[in-house]
């Protein structure tokens, strides 16, 4: 029996899908068997903050909108957060991603920390994630800077296993902007289902 690693390219997406074994004695594929081993990505979505704000969150509630750009797209989809919590529309293997741009301003030097929290019983939350930054410089100009993390979550019950994301600084809060827009992609999560739980 021949096994193969098969590389699939779909309008320019490369989707690994799996060992493919049942390869036949000349060196060709089994289309049935190589059909079965496909995994692909039935779900992908991004969400960015659609404008600033100022000091800590917790979680961050509102602007958050779905990439609507005319070169954005989705694949089965995230609905939109209630409160800053958002929901899984099914179980799975989740991979969660969070990039946090902010900005600082004049050379106070904060140390802003954001987070990926989850919960597994719509509850008590915990960190998923976490990555913090800091720009210091001695004008009295905005600087900017970025952090980003990503955490995989088992989501087994999409009724109790939620996300939420947190912004915490622990300098001079009032200092730090977390940066959003609705037209590029600033802060924003990204939510991808890798396949079955």
């Amino acid at each position: 029996e021949h096994s193969l690693m098969a590389l699939a390219f779909n309008g320019g997406t490369n989707v690994i899908t799996g060992l493919a074994t049942g390869g036949l004695p000349d060196g060709s594929v089994d289309q049935d068997t190589l059909a079965s081993s496909v995994n692909t990505i039935t779900y992908s979505d991004l969400y960015r903050l659609t404008s600033d704000f100022d000091g800590n969150a917790d979680p961050i509630t509102s602007n958050w909108e779905r990439a609507d750009s005319s070169d954005s797209g989705y694949v089965g989809g995230v609905a939109a957060p209630s409160s800053g919590v958002f929901s899984f529309p099914v179980t799975g293997i989740w991979r969660v991603d969070l990039n946090a741009y902010f900005a600082s301003l004049n050379h106070e030097n904060p140390w802003p920390t954001y987070y990926i929290k989850a919960t597994t019983d719509n509850s008590n939350y915990s960190t998923v994630a976490t990555n913090s930054n800091s720009v210091y410089d001695a004008t009295d100009a905005w600087q900017y800077c970025s952090c980003a993390m990503h955490g995989i979550l088992d989501v087994t019950n999409v009724s109790n296993v939620k996300v939420r994301v947190v912004a915490v600084n622990d300098g001079n809060s009032s200092s730090v902007r977390t940066r959003g827009s609705s037209t590029e992609n600033l802060t924003y999560i990204t939510f991808t289902r890798l396949g079955a739980t």
